[in-house]
């Protein structure tokens, strides 16, 4: 029998949807599957032309709290290195020390800190996006859209999730090139995410900022 879309919506945190079993008393962790999830950036030349994005290489993990989820915990890591354009037109520059800087700013992380439902499948997700050496808070606007995932065995416990976000580059120290190409960077994110059991308590601890 499958959750209620609310119940599904209480598991959601970060860039991850979660679908825990009624009768799970663990601490639960969810992943993110590498091989099914797309993690987009657009940004606008001129205002006209969008030059689209891909990270090819990442991580995330969330230790969910079952009656407590505002306590749940939810890291992800990008690899800057691993950025790719169509055609690889524009990833060189991208990687080097103009734009993301990847030798000397290796990883793009976010860690939750807090999850607040606005409809009954979307909930705003507020953390710190750490880019370029410098830390922000920023607002994820995450919604579920429960289909399954083709191909994959039902049973598996895999969900379809979307992610959605503005980050202004200028404010991570990413100002080249602006007006040219413009301040505001779309995330886009398509994801599918899998269970995992942890070790430890059935409850998350209180978060620690």
């Amino acid at each position: 029998m499958k959750p209620p879309r609310q119940r599904v919506l209480r598991m959601l945190i970060g860039l991850l949807i979660l679908v825990v079993p009624g009768s799970a008393a663990a601490q639960l962790r969810y992943v993110l599957d590498p091989s099914a999830t797309k993690i987009h950036f657009e940004a606008y030349l001129l205002g006209l032309a969008p030059v689209i994005g891909e990270f090819t290489r990442f991580t995330g993990a969330l230790a969910f709290c079952r009656l407590h989820p505002e306590r749940s915990q939810m890291n992800v890591t990008l690899d800057a290195s691993e950025i790719h354009t169509a055609a690889g037109t524009y990833d060189r520059t991208l990687q080097g020390p103009d734009f993301f800087d990847a030798v000397h700013f290796p990883q793009i992380t976010f860690r939750s800190t807090s999850l607040t439902m606005t409809l009954p499948w979307r909930a705003d997700v507020e953390g710190w996006l750490t880019m370029h050496g410098i830390t922000r808070p920023i607002v994820l606007y995450l919604q579920d859209d429960l289909n399954a995932v083709p191909g994959r065995a039902a049973d598996q416990g895999l969900v379809r999730f979307s992610v959605r976000a503005i980050v202004v580059r200028s404010l991570f120290g990413i100002d080249r090139l602006r007006p040219l190409i413009g301040d505001e960077v779309r995330l886009l994110v398509d994801g599918v995410a899998m269970p995992r059991v942890a070790e430890g308590k059935s409850e998350c601890e209180p978060r620690q900022n």
